[in-house]
């Protein structure tokens, strides 16, 4: 290696500090001061310093089997009204099942903080995290829509799981919702079901960007008008409005994120899968053993973990630039609420 390669050692003799701090002021650590940290890597310009990426490598290594204090808690937040959160409990508890297995396996524990708390303010909240040594955030998704959440954004890295955080535009992990409708309509096909039927609330409708709507208007443009049935969307998912729909135009199988269409239909005398299917929009959140669309919510929380350490260890903080969307590709299972009609 040549001798005009820029070593920290001589960034530290000509900033006239430890090279510990040019290590920390080099990595954006807020240990040590502003003023400081900003002389040190303006010395580092000026000698035309280039970081070794094979080091860099090693260093997000060891960090990663034996992190800092600063590293050694990512913060789980939850935005929404506790309340409204009972309908996608078990959805949000593998989220965080799969957050705090990948987060531990990476050295790493999760921090669960409620936004609606007592006393916990935006304000207080920033206060207790910074005082924690806590700087890795994931907003975890919630039954309410248009959350936003001001913090001191210039100290975290942060993710957000889903559609349900506007305001700031974080790096998101979302499930592919068109991707897994799409896995469900061409599952249902091979079963031989032709007439398909959506129904959902427009709460759901915007918490997947109305991306499953979507869909079925790309279906319905592609197959026979006499099989085609028409999105069910309504404010609140109600026996009466079900059973009107239900009755006009008579799916094969009904696809809704809730469960309880299914004692509607046997209400009515209908026997499943016999008479009529059924498919949960969101498997995780079934009532009873059912087929549906698995969103993988563990992988979801796992995913958002692991974009939280890789900025952490790239040393970027603060509101991305350009903010990236990662989509977890989900799964069809299939369950007693569905039957081989192709026979």
């Amino acid at each position: 290696m040549g001798s005009n390669v820029v070593t920290i050692k001589q960034i530290a003799l000509q900033a006239g500090v430890s090279i510990a701090t040019v290590s920390m002021a080099l990595r954006r650590s807020p240990k040590i001061r502003a003023a400081t940290a900003e002389r040190v890597r303006e010395i580092a310009r000026d000698l035309g310093y280039t970081p070794n990426p094979l080091v860099s490598a090693l260093m997000a290594r060891i960090r990663e089997s034996a992190p800092s204090q600063d590293q050694v808690a990512i913060a789980a937040i939850y935005l929404g009204d506790d309340e409204r959160r009972a309908p996608n409990a078990a959805f949000l508890a593998e989220i965080f099942a799969g957050a705090q297995e990948r987060a531990e396996r990476l050295g790493f524990r999760l921090a669960l903080f409620r936004s609606r708390e007592k006393g916990l303010s935006e304000r207080r909240l920033r206060d207790i995290l910074l005082s924690r040594g806590i700087y890795g955030l994931m907003v975890l998704p919630s039954s309410d829509l248009g959350l936003k959440l001001e913090l001191d954004w210039g100290q975290f890295a942060a993710v957000a799981i889903g559609y349900s955080l506007v305001e700031p535009a974080l790096h998101r992990v979302v499930p592919d919702h068109f991707q897994e409708l799409s896995v469900a309509f061409e599952r249902l096909g091979r079963l031989g079901y032709r007439r398909i039927g959506l129904l959902m609330d427009t709460g759901t409708d915007l918490r997947v960007r109305h991306k499953w709507a979507a869909l079925l208007e790309w279906h319905n443009g592609r197959i026979d008008p006499s099989d085609r049935v028409p999105l069910s969307l309504v404010p609140e998912i109600t026996r009466d409005a079900f059973l009107r729909w239900f009755e006009q135009h008579r799916p094969d199988v009904v696809l809704s994120p809730r469960q309880w269409v299914v004692d509607w239909m046997e209400a009515e005398g209908l026997q499943l899968p016999r008479d009529v299917g059924f498919a949960h929009l969101n498997w995780t959140e079934r009532s009873a053993p059912c087929s549906g669309i698995d969103q993988r919510a563990g992988l979801l929380g796992a995913a958002a973990v692991e974009s939280v350490v890789a900025q952490l260890h790239r040393n970027e903080r603060g509101l991305p630039t350009v903010a990236q969307s990662l989509a977890i590709e989900g799964v069809w299972i299939d369950g007693p609420t569905t039957r081989d009609r192709s026979r």
